[in-house]
């Protein structure tokens, strides 16, 4: 039987910033939160560390290259919430300045996890948005100089994909469906490295704020939508 309850997803969410934005989803959001990872025993040793600090988020095995591992969690989504009312699209690939890999290969690799992943999520995902729902997107084109790296190619389309998504959902017939990006800043995980400025602590903060931007609807003032924030602030990039 379908329930009545809310749901919220965070992509590539057993480590770095995306386990802190669950966190701060189990805190602050009244619905199942899951946690999603390419690998399912990832997945299950971050849910036990969210269970000895009493949290309850939900895991689903997602790996956004997988159409059929995308659908998957869009079937399970549908049969045991009804929707999805929150999707933090935070899974993401990068490689360093300094790597081997040639960069034909590194720029194929990285947008199709970056770029053509979230493509892949919102594609399967955005059909089943309840009204007044919201999405988060990662997404900085220049980073602590790697603004010629295939990451900022990347980030650059999803900063831009987030604009065109918007306009459309401004046509919906669903109401108040929130797309924004957002550059978290760079933060100490696997991916940053441990000389980043941030604890994935602070790097969750704009990212967590967005997805419940939706709460904010009964304001008065217009909600900034189709934008690129930071520091919980919108930026002009373009």
């Amino acid at each position: 039987m379908t329930s009545t309850c809310r749901a919220a997803v965070v992509t590539g969410s057993n480590v770095g910033i995306g386990f802190e934005i669950v966190k701060n989803l189990c805190r602050q959001f009244d619905g199942d939160v899951y946690l999603t990872s390419i690998e399912k025993e990832d997945g299950e040793a971050a849910i036990k560390i969210f269970q000895d600090s009493g949290f309850s988020p939900k895991l689903h095995q997602l790996d956004v290259n997988d159409t059929g591992s995308v659908n998957a969690l869009k079937h399970s989504l549908v049969s045991n919430n009804g929707g999805l009312d929150i999707l933090v699209n935070n899974a993401a690939i990068m490689y360093k300045k300094d790597s081997k890999v040639p960069f034909s290969e590194q720029a194929a690799k990285t947008l199709q996890t970056n770029f053509w992943g979230v493509v892949n999520v919102c594609d399967a995902l955005f059909p089943i948005l309840h009204p007044h729902a919201s999405d988060a997107e990662k997404g900085k084109a220049e980073v602590e100089g790697w603004s010629t790296h295939s990451y900022g190619i990347s980030k650059l389309g999803v900063m831009l994909l987030t604009q065109i998504q918007q306009k459309d959902f401004d046509n919906d017939p669903r109401k108040d469906i929130i797309v924004n990006s957002c550059n978290p800043g760079w933060t100490r995980t696997q991916m940053g490295g441990p000389n980043a400025t941030k604890s994935p602590e602070e790097g969750a903060d704009t990212p967590t704020f967005l997805a419940l931007l939706s709460s904010a609807l009964d304001t008065q003032d217009p909600l900034p939508r189709g934008k690129f924030w930071e520091e919980r602030t919108v930026q002009e990039w373009w």
